[in-house]
């Protein structure tokens, strides 16, 4: 194995632009990192490409631009200028199958129940579900929510078992960046940011990314990433809908909010990212009802790369999986822990861009997913890029953690060891089409952005867990 070498594809930034903003408009992207290695008597270049902002982030960003390379960006453009009036005749109101619109699945509906409650037909994307196991009967569902221009998190309910739904918006348009207000204090040991320093004291533009839990008891949880285009502004919380709520309202964050933030920055060398939360519902375990989150925290700085770096664009340094966990029902977030780990087996060049970090740091990672386990247990897997020069694919790896101590007392950790390996990521040959944020993973012919990150679940029978992802093998 011969020296690397980068390739970075990011281009000169405007002054100002915040990390999402250089991200959608394609002046930011996907670090690549190349190596010379010898095989069977012959040298050949192996080219890695980095993991990157999630496209449900960039794709909401490039609405808050106005973007038209997208068409349900077009179609919303095209509001400003139609005369044309839907007609009498039109299913689009009320129906007898939903609390607000009519179904939209055919004349028949073929079974299907209409979920989200906005009439138009703007973007809804990134959807998931759960139940409540003290009620298996209430649902909640979450999706990116384009209704009210800027994309959001749509977060949706249902108390008869998906037969009828209600919807709304998340409760955390009046929160104010401010990450100077997230250091420890006496009240709250805990410190809610990675960077720290001054905030921008505005409030989000847009958000992405939705994930959703219930505990045991019956709580309602609910996280997602906020953003800002004209700053580099970042935040992630996880809020919660008590019991007997049923999801069908979240508690707020207020404008100065330590409670519900998991980590909030104002910096142009820290993006938070794809997030992801699991709740302990399992009736015997010591944590029952703790909640944790994990994801990306992506790492930028004009001193990452190969020297020497040009000082007008940020460069990518690492994107880490980072924890934090709630013993209080999330009304309290422990310090942000940096949990992907090391392994000396597994993971390869995680100095090459930031020569700060370990060679064998696993922290080329994205897509985070967590479960927790009977005896109290957490087991996170992430998608990983750390593979050795001679393989030119990705990897799946899993960390098993141990949390302990109490989130309002600023003691708990999630105690996290060393990576195992989930599986191979095969992404030799994988499609790519180019959305107007340069190419990226994809599933041609419907044009439909993917990717490649992992879920986890457990078979509550015998304990044993199942990861799933999709690559091209």
């Amino acid at each position: 194995m011969a020296a690397g070498a980068i390739s970075s594809a990011a281009l000169p930034a405007a002054a100002g632009d915040g990390i999402a903003k250089q991200a959608a408009k394609g002046d930011l992207r996907p670090a690549k990192l190349s190596v010379q290695v010898r095989q069977n008597g012959q040298t050949a270049t192996v080219t890695k490409t980095m993991p990157f902002i999630s496209s449900g982030t960039i794709n909401a960003a490039q609405s808050v631009l106005g973007s038209t390379s997208v068409q349900d960006e077009k179609d919303i453009a095209a509001d400003n200028t139609s005369t044309t009036d839907i007609g009498a005749s039109a299913s689009l109101g009320s129906g007898p199958g939903s609390l607000g619109c009519a179904q939209r699945d055919g004349k028949n509906e073929h079974g299907n129940v209409r979920v989200n409650q906005d009439c138009t037909f703007r973007r809804q994307a990134e959807e998931n579900i759960t139940y409540n196991p003290a009620d298996p009967n209430n649902l909640l569902a979450g999706q990116n929510d384009s209704r009210v221009g800027f994309n959001q998190c749509g977060i949706d309910w249902s108390t008869d078992n998906g037969k009828h739904w209600g919807d709304l918006l998340p409760p955390f348009r009046q929160k104010l960046n401010n990450p100077a207000g997230e250091e420890p204090t006496a009240a709250d040991p805990n410190r809610h940011t990675i960077q720290g320093g001054p905030g921008t004291i505005h409030t989000y533009d847009a958000g992405s990314d939705p994930a959703l839990a219930f505990d045991s008891q019956g709580r309602a949880f609910f996280s997602c990433v906020g953003f800002d285009l004209a700053s580099n502004a970042s935040l992630l919380y996880v809020t919660a809908s008590p019991a007997g709520a049923n999801g069908s309202f979240f508690f707020n964050l207020s404008s100065f909010s330590r409670r519900y933030v998991v980590a909030e920055d104002n910096s142009a060398e820290i993006f938070h990212d794809k997030n992801w939360i699991a709740a302990d519902r399992n009736p015997n375990s010591p944590n029952r009802d703790n909640v944790y989150v994990t994801w990306t925290v992506f790492k930028f700085s004009p001193s990452c790369g190969p020297q020497p770096n040009p000082t007008v664009e940020e460069r990518y340094c690492s994107s880490p999986i980072f924890g934090s966990m709630s013993t209080d029902h999330a009304r309290h977030w422990s310090t942000p822990e940096e949990i992907s780990g090391t392994s000396d087996t597994l993971c390869f060049f995680g100095d090459f861009f930031d020569p700060t970090r370990s060679p064998h740091a696993c922290n080329f990672d994205q897509g985070s997913n967590p479960t927790t386990l009977p005896n109290g247990d957490l087991e996170v897997i992430f998608n990983n890029g750390n593979t050795a020069a001679t393989n030119p694919n990705g990897q799946q790896l899993g960390v098993h953690c141990h949390p302990t101590g109490n989130s309002a007392a600023g003691s708990a950790h999630l105690n996290c060891v060393e990576p195992s390996k989930v599986g191979n990521d095969v992404i030799v040959g994988e499609p790519q089409c180019n959305f107007g944020r340069g190419p990226e993973e994809c599933i041609p012919g419907a044009y439909i952005r993917t990717n490649d990150f992992p879920r986890i679940s457990i078979n509550t029978q015998n304990n044993h867990l199942y990861a799933t992802w999709q690559d091209y093998r």
